[in-house]
């Protein structure tokens, strides 16, 4: 009768799973970090570009703000249509120049 040695068929079947299993993680870790160096490096000024379109827009908001009634139904108040002028500080000169242009 001739046994077969199953602990060595074991052995081998246990280092060639964990062999396989490691260059598995190992092959995962490699994508991730080629994905995430692709989006760092490579594919960064289009998702600036998406980033900015996105956080930085121009909204008209309509200014009419309605009148205002007492408890008779009487107007208090209502709104009257008028322009305004503002300045970005920034790009002022600042000599006041502007300034007196304005008035």
């Amino acid at each position: 009768m001739e046994r077969r040695n199953s602990g060595r068929f074991l052995n081998a079947r246990y280092w060639s799973c964990y062999v396989f299993f490691n260059a598995l993680v190992i092959l995962g870790f490699c994508v991730i970090l080629a994905r995430a160096s692709r989006l760092q490096l490579i594919e960064y000024p289009l998702w600036l570009e998406r980033s900015q379109i996105q956080t930085e827009a121009t909204l008209r908001v309509p200014t009419f703000r309605g009148s205002i009634y007492d408890r008779q139904g009487r107007l208090l108040s209502f709104s009257v249509p008028q322009r305004s002028l503002y300045a970005d500080a920034a790009k002022v000169d600042p000599r006041g120049r502007l300034a007196a242009r304005l008035r």
